[in-house]
């Protein structure tokens, strides 16, 4: 006879106990942006900024920088 359950419990508890000395995985690099995004963001950017100047200029009427 091989034995009973309560040896082959055991025999796999013990087995399991050992430490397992495994590599650990390779960080992934971080997720860079592509420089077609980049340069989007900066031109929309710009095409705010000139957007909100146009546009507080209209809206409150201020006429200090025309000549005349």
């Amino acid at each position: 006879m091989i034995g009973n359950s309560t040896d082959l419990f055991y025999a796999n508890a013990m087995s399991e106990n050992v430490l397992k000395f495994e590599r650990r995985p390779q960080p992934k690099p971080p997720r860079q942006t592509p420089p077609w995004q980049k340069r989007l963001l900066v031109i929309l950017a710009v095409v705010a900024f000139f957007a909100a100047a146009f546009f507080y200029y209209y809206l409150t009427g201020d006429q200090s920088g025309t000549l005349g």
